[in-house]
This record gives structure tokens, C-alpha cells and sequence, in this order.
């Protein structure tokens, strides 16, 4: 689960198909790649497959891992989502040149989980970018007493989510002052039964989408986070 302090906060853009990127796929990758970007935009109403490419003629050890287990072909399409989304608002050497880094890192894995690691962590680093933060779906909530939240998601796809968490508390002395605390959190989530629920340094925290304009946020145990700042709460456009 990704863990990250004091993050910055804030259309899926179809790509041209000299902007389609460097990937995990084989030689198919390209044409593959831009049909299931094409796809993305119907996401709501057309069921998408089951990656960013054609599982059909998957060869690749990396490619194989993928297409046979759903978390990781999720991951795929959130990453090519998010890479994409990146090359829109982003000098793309930069991008370029840390995606083909990246792609050393995933094909050197050998199992699912050390698979699943790496695309967390590019995705994280993707969502960072303006392109990527822009290419999710923003929610907020506000509480009385100071405290406010922001919930990122990129997905649902086919049942998955990677999402951002982030709470902020201004205290009495103000932001002038600097009386201000921030504490965040989120990952990988598998929401195919609903709702999904992780632990981050002793606070179990509940993520339930309630519908496409409210995902409901709970925490319980003893949360370790900056003075004032809690993730509970039901987040809206």
C-alpha cells in the first residue's frame, strides 16, 4: 500500500498514434494499445478487456502474468490510462524516459506480486504528474472543525480502483501561521464486493464507492496520523 506525506493535490485524453507509448506488449502493443484507449472512453457502457493490449497474443512472460491474473490486467489499463494522460501535459522525454526505465523494472519480475509492486509504484509516481492527477476523478469532503479531504480515483476497472487520500486540518492558527497538518494514504484496491479495506500505520480504513457521486471513507483503531487530520467521511464531486 502506498504511503505518501503531504502530497499536493489537483479527460482521459485519447492518444495520436505517434503518442502511444513504450509498453509492456510485444510488437502488437501500439495498434492494441491505442483500439483499448479508444475503448476507455466508452468504459461506462462497453465491457473493456481484460488489459491495455491483445491477451490473445500475449508471448512475453510479463505479458502472460498479466493477462492471467484480473488485478494486474487492471493495473495495466489504469497505468496506460495514467501514461497517456501524462504525455498530454508533460515534456515527454522525461515521461518517456522513466517509462523505459520502468519497463526494466516489470520485466525483470517473475511473479505477480513483485509485478503488482511495481505498477503500484509507477502509478503512484504517474498520478503525481498534472496529466495523471487530472486524468482521475476528484472528490472532496469538508468537516466543521477544520478538517478536509481529498479522495483521487482512477477506475473503477472491472472491480478495481487506485485511489488517494489525503486530509488536511488547519488549526486555530491558520495557514499564515503555518498551523497546518496533513496526513495521506492509498493504493491498489479491490472493490469487486463493494467495498475495500486496508491498514496503514494502526488505522483500518473502509473505502465503499456509494455511487458515482459519493464514496463513503471510514476509519476505526488507533490512527497514527498528523494532529487533527482523519480520513472518515463521505467524499462528493
Amino acid at each position: 500500500m502506498a504511503v505518501f506525506q503531504n502530497r499536493p493535490m489537483r479527460c482521459n485524453l485519447v492518444p495520436s498514434p505517434n503518442e502511444v507509448p513504450e509498453s509492456i506488449m510485444g510488437d502488437h502493443g501500439r495498434k492494441a494499445f491505442t483500439a483499448a484507449a479508444l475503448a476507455a472512453v466508452a468504459f461506462a457502457a462497453t465491457p473493456a478487456p481484460a488489459a491495455s493490449f491483445d491477451c490473445a497474443k500475449a508471448t512475453s512472460r510479463t505479458e502472460r502474468l498479466i493477462c492471467s491474473d484480473a488485478a494486474l490486467g487492471a493495473r495495466d489499463e489504469i497505468l496506460s490510462k495514467l501514461y497517456v494522460a501524462a504525455l498530454r501535459e508533460e515534456p515527454k522525454g522525461p515521461i518517456k524516459a522513466s517509462q523505459r526505465e520502468w519497463l526494466a523494472k516489470a520485466g525483470a519480475c517473475g511473479t505477480t506480486a513483485c509485478l503488482g509492486d511495481a505498477y503500484d509504484e509507477r502509478i503512484e509516481t504517474l498520478l503525481r504528474t498534472k496529466g495523471g492527477n487530472g486524468a482521475a476523478t476528484h472528490f472532496f469532503t469538508e468537516e466543521p472543525k477544520g478538517n478536509s479531504g481529498t479522495l483521487d480515483v482512477v477506475g473503477p476497472v472491472h472491480g478495481f480502483a487506485y485511489v488517494s487520500l489525503v486530509s488536511t486540518y488547519v488549526g486555530p492558527g491558520g495557514v499564515d501561521n503555518g498551523d497546518v497538518n496533513t496526513s495521506g494514504t492509498g493504493g491498489f484496491l479491490d472493490l469487486r464486493r463493494g467495498k475495500a479495506e486496508f491498514t496503514d500505520r494502526g488505522c483500518t480504513v473502509t473505502v465503499h464507492p456509494e455511487s458515482r457521486d459519493a464514496w463513503q471513507v471510514d476509519q476505526r483503531g488507533t490512527c497514527d496520523l498528523s494532529s487533527g487530520t482523519g480520513y472518515a467521511g463521505t467524499y462528493r464531486p
